[in-house]
């Protein structure tokens, strides 16, 4: 129990913020099935988009780590992706209906 007391903010928030990622990825696949599928294809690129998203994300946050060192920029990170989320989830059908009837493959619906 005392570990669980010790723990800072950052390590709170780096939890929260991986399990709602997981979500949102658990999510997206979810929200994809109607009108992809759940095939193997669909799968593989929710998980391989969620993957390069942390790798660009980790690049990017390295970088402004080393430059900055204030705490209001992980605010307004975190702001800026939650924002993202809401985007996608908000335009989700648009697009979905879009890619349904422009690409044929379905191995190239998930991709996009």
């Amino acid at each position: 129990m005392n570990y669980l007391l010790s723990l800072g903010r950052y390590e709170i928030v780096s939890f929260m913020t991986g399990f709602a990622l997981l979500s949102y990825e658990l999510a997206g696949a979810r929200i994809l099935a109607p009108s992809i599928g759940t095939s193997t294809y669909v799968w593989t690129s929710v998980i391989g988009i969620i993957i390069a998203a942390l790798s660009l994300g980790y690049w990017a946050g390295g970088a402004l780590a080393d430059k900055r060192n204030r705490q209001m920029d992980i605010v307004w990170l975190l702001f800026f992706s939650a924002a993202l989320v809401v985007l996608t989830l908000v335009m989700s059908d648009i697009v979905l209906k879009m890619v349904s009837t422009k690409i044929d493959d379905p191995r190239m619906q998930g991709l996009a």
